[in-house]
């Protein structure tokens, strides 16, 4: 019920609204200023005609004089999902950023931890729209006034796929079918409920939404839930986990909700969307700058891996993605970040109109510039190509070392253009080629593990491996110095030139430096402290015990876990401040550290009381029944990783016919898989530093025993 949707065609009682000829955007700005012109303080209903209480009153006019439009969402996840396309979030955020610029007010969205909460939220004045996939109903439109419909949609009942106990509708006798409490799904249940014997409508308790329901329901922990046909397939886009076992044949409609006593803000709305909407029902579309920002949307075509774009404990990040998040914020822009399926993809799509810019690490060599329709932007960062060899390998010292040698890199990269005219020029070695949807990590990793002989990479990708592997060693360069930059539309010379002034402006400043030293070259330094025991204390691990065994009691840790935790994460510095942001004894990341009320992240009071408070948040989450220590290891991991690439793997383990409850040679295992690109595509949270998070995991657990056994040891003497 959260997911926002404006791509679906229009159906059912939405025909009734014929909006397939917009309105021109100057006929739009002349409807605002004659609805604005228009605003009169109308008395009108104070009470809400269904539950009889007092409507708070805001109309349009108290909109613009306050400056701001406040709209009511339901918070789906704590973390973010990792976006590979253009998703209905991002589309509806656009219309709303556009409308409220149009207002010329400022947008402010109200989260509500519940769906249920939404309604009175909005009839109590903490907001001014409703925006959260909310299902238009006979019921809801005596209380509430809806806009123009925004999409349709049917609701479905699910399972997990392999569930083959329900063949026909009859066959759902004796179930019991939950839903996050609030929603409208109840109404088709219930008249459904009194066809079949004994199927049961259960609310699901405080805090589940429908989003999590999917989740169990993939996971085998339910059998049955309801969700919108949107939300449905954007489930399907990243697992097979669930498959449909009815589908009402009501269409629904799906639309904005104000109070009934708004009527100039319905109308201000319903005129936004006649205009908008056609141009956001478009897949494909070519424009330069000064369209794309009547659009809203930057759509950036990258890849997903540790330079581009990736997602770390719940937080987007990247290289190319901070950089262009810079770019779109200084030129008024959102952006939109697509993630083709092959690299080789990349420049079709700009030329097909399905992004606007290609940023994704690219060199500009004489092939690429070749190519008809494009041109380079400014370049960003000058790198150089460097062979990759084993650690223990000592026999490369020059060029004439390769002989007899296997070189493997993918065959549409800049790599492949380097080596090919080093053997056309006669050095004879042998020329592999990697698949095209194979990352230039994972090549490395390859050669780590022994699986290839040699590659050749960027020096900054290198470099960015060598951090947490150990396997590998850079040897010498392989042709000139290269140059990174971003690719565009020949014919977008707006948007080229917005973007060179940006690049000429940033070179080899301040900016930039700070974003290539965090990905590529900053390792997470801390003081070296190492854990104390002392007999005449009795026994102590670091300085902050106390503090330690204070917050492990209040949320159920022990205390020599923690302790643990803490060293793999600072090794007891309180003052460290790591790559990604993280802060602190416990590495709290900044959203984090608010989300848990954490006002000073470098407080070991403070930080400590946050980090557990946010372990305990996330054991809460997964399912009773799992062992304690299993239980522990999946915290660690979703600590450390994210809770998302947890919810990946147990996906996967159940797809590999693995144990989703246990971590040790199963979980384990799957996740282990979600740093290799046929595995991540196809992962809702993408790409994860798999080595890391189990290490991270495994480490913490074995120091937690040791302390303990030392522990043991103190007590008994």
């Amino acid at each position: 019920m959260l997911l926002f949707v404006f791509l679906l065609p229009f159906c059912g009682k939405a025909k009734e609204n014929k909006l397939a000829v917009a309105d021109t955007r100057e006929d739009l700005d002349r409807q605002i200023d004659e609805i604005i012109k228009s605003i009169e303080k109308e008395s009108l209903d104070k009470t809400s005609p269904v539950s009889g209480k007092r409507v708070f009153r805001r109309d349009l006019k108290d909109i613009l004089d306050t400056k701001s439009l406040r709209v009511l969402m339901t918070r789906e996840s704590v973390l973010s999902n990792l976006p590979v396309n253009i998703t209905p979030e991002a589309y509806e955020y656009a219309l709303l950023s556009n409308l409220a610029r149009r207002l010329k007010v400022n947008l402010v969205i109200v989260y509500m931890d519940k769906f249920e909460d939404l309604v009175p939220a909005l009839f109590d004045g903490r907001g001014d729209i409703i925006a959260a996939n909310i299902t238009v109903t006979e019921k809801r439109k005596k209380e509430l006034a809806f806009t123009l419909p925004i999409a349709s949609v049917t609701e479905q009942i699910v399972t997990y796929s392999q569930n083959t106990s329900v063949k026909k509708l009859a066959d759902l006798v004796c179930k019991n079918i939950i839903i996050e409490k609030g929603t409208c799904y109840k109404e088709n249940l219930d008249a459904l409920a009194a066809k079949i014997p004994s199927m049961r409508v259960l609310n699901a308790p405080e805090g589940i939404d429908t989003e999590e329901l999917l989740r169990r329901v993939a996971l085998r922990k339910i059998e049955f839930t309801v969700a919108d046909s949107n939300y449905i397939d954007a489930f399907h886009g990243y697992t097979s986990s669930i498959k449909t076992v009815y589908e009402f044949p009501e269409k629904r409609d799906i639309a904005w909700a104000v109070r009934p006593n708004s009527p100039s803000l319905l109308k201000i709305l319903d005129a936004f969307l006649k205009s908008e909407l056609p141009q956001y029902r478009r897949k494909n579309f070519k424009g330069d700058l000064p369209a794309i920002k009547k659009f809203g949307l930057l759509r950036v075509l990258t890849r997903n891996n540790p330079s581009c774009y990736f997602i770390h404990r719940g937080i987007l990040m990247g290289f190319e993605y901070e950089v262009v998040k810079e770019f779109a914020k200084r030129n008024g822009l959102q952006i939109v970040i697509i993630v083709p399926p092959k690299w080789s993809d990349l420049i079709p799509w700009l030329l097909e109109g399905k992004g606007d810019i290609v940023a994704a690490s690219m060199t500009v060599t004489e092939k690429r510039k070749a190519i008809k329709g494009i041109s380079f932007s400014q370049p960003y960062m000058e790198v150089s190509q460097k062979v990759v060899s084993g650690k223990k390998d000592k026999t490369l010292n020059s060029l004439k070392d390769l002989n007899g040698r296997t070189v493997v890199v993918r065959k549409n990269s800049s790599y492949w253009e380097t080596m090919k005219k080093l053997r056309d020029d006669g050095m004879n070695f042998k020329l592999i080629a990697a698949p095209d949807e194979v990352e230039t990590y994972e090549i490395i990793q390859g050669v780590s593990e022994g699986k290839y002989d040699l590659t050749v990479a960027d020096d900054n990708i290198l470099n960015a491996e060598l951090l947490h592997n150990s396997g590998i060693k850079g040897n010498f360069d392989v042709g000139a110095p290269d140059k990174y930059a971003w690719v565009l539309r020949s014919e977008d010379v707006k948007l080229k030139q917005a973007v060179d002034d940006f690049f000429k402006k940033e070179y080899k400043k301040s900016f930039l430096n700070v974003l290539y030293n965090k990905y590529f070259k900053s390792v997470k330094t801390a003081v070296k402290t190492k854990p104390v025991f002392s007999d005449n204390a009795g026994f102590a691990i670091t300085p902050f015990d106390n503090i330690i065994k204070r917050y492990s009691r209040v949320y159920d840790f022990h205390w020599c876990l923690v302790a643990s935790q803490i060293y793999q994460e600072s090794q007891f510095n309180p003052n460290i401040k790591a790559w990604d942001g993280g802060m602190g004894l416990m590495q709290l990341m900044p959203a984090t550290a608010s989300m848990m009320g954490c006002k000073n992240a470098f407080s070991p009071d403070e930080n400590i009381q946050a980090g557990l408070k946010y372990m305990h948040s996330i054991r809460t989450k997964l399912d009773v029944n799992i062992a304690p220590r299993d239980k522990l290891c999946f915290t660690l991991a979703s600590y450390n990783g994210g809770y998302g690439h947890l919810l990946d793997a147990r996906r996967l383990a159940i797809d590999m016919q693995l144990d989703p409850d246990k971590w040790h040679a199963n979980v384990e295992k799957a996740l282990s898989l979600l740093s290799k690109p046929e595995y991540s595509k196809k992962a809702r949270y993408g790409y994860c530093a798999s080595p890391i998070v189990i290490s991270y995991v495994n480490t913490i657990i074995l120091r937690y025993y040791q302390y303990m056994e030392e522990l043991e040891r103190v007590q008994k003497k």
